[in-house]
């Protein structure tokens, strides 16, 4: 007695640049080759498509996190310059901060 099914099972991992696994049963390839070679192919430019946007997305936030840290360096490099001129004035940046914060004497 001959029992067969119709299966086709694709497989790929993510971290890797090796082509994805298929299989298609007897029975399917028998009597849809056509359409198992078809779902291959749509699996395969499947993954690939999200393997591109895995790397797109990491790229972008590498980029996106280089970004902010210059933007943080240029920020302390502008605070620090700004303090120097406020010191240079004679402006006591502590007293200041107390003042503005209510410690001060009022």
């Amino acid at each position: 007695m001959e029992v067969g099914c119709w299966l086709v099972l694709s497989a790929q991992q993510p971290n890797t640049n090796e082509q994805p696994i298929h299989y298609a049963s007897p029975k399917f390839r028998a009597e849809a080759r056509d359409d198992a070679n078809e779902i291959c192919t749509a699996f395969s430019r499947a993954t690939s498509a999200l393997t591109m946007a895995r790397r797109q997305t990491a790229a972008d936030l590498a980029k996106r996190l280089n970004d902010v840290q210059e933007l943080k360096d240029k920020v302390q490099e502008d605070n620090a310059h700004l303090r120097r001129i406020l010191q240079d004035l004679g402006v006591d940046l502590n007293a200041a901060a107390s003042r503005s914060s209510g410690d001060g004497a009022e």
